[in-house]
């Protein structure tokens, strides 16, 4: 799942500075060509786990449950995942200088469809057996969700040409 994915304080430096477009500068990621092979389900995984840690911080030092922390290469982090989500037919603009990628109808539908299934589609029995399976490589077909994200995007009606 994420094993591969390691999130630490990483350090600004001038070399990378002009570099970090959201989306494009992976942040905090240290394997980029492990993110970049991800399948479709450890991308969502990924994505989860940062948001969650990044969304956990945020409300913990909110509450003042914890210092202020710097998340910045955290959240670069988790736009460059969001943003490979396009290998998979998610539709964002292409990232800009200063701009956050954009939660457009398409990605919400992708992490939906993924969030729902093994959020709330999986009994805790399946679950467990879908993360052991994983840890030892075996097939974990019988644990993937049926249809597909698209399945959950809002079908628009064809125009009428006037005559």
């Amino acid at each position: 799942m994420t094993k591969n994915l390691a999130v630490n304080n990483c350090v600004e430096t001038a070399e990378n500075r002009d570099l970090r477009i959201l989306g494009l500068y992976p942040g905090c990621i240290k394997d980029i060509n492990a993110v970049d092979n991800f399948s479709e389900v450890d991308l969502y995984f990924a994505i989860d786990y940062i948001g969650g840690f990044v969304w956990r911080c945020e409300h913990d030092m909110a509450d003042e449950r914890m210092p202020e922390v710097d998340l910045t290469e955290q959240q670069f982090a988790l736009e460059y995942l969001v943003y490979q989500t396009t290998r998979f037919g998610v539709e964002l603009p292409e990232p800009k200088l200063g701009e956050h990628v954009p939660v457009t109808e398409s990605y919400r539908a992708w992490f939906k469809f993924f969030s729902n299934h093994f959020k709330h589609g999986l009994t805790n029995e399946q679950w467990g057996a879908y993360q052991r399976a994983k840890v030892r490589g075996e097939d974990v077909s019988a644990f993937m969700p049926s249809g597909h994200w698209t399945d959950l995007l809002e079908k628009k009606a064809p125009e009428k040409k006037l005559k």
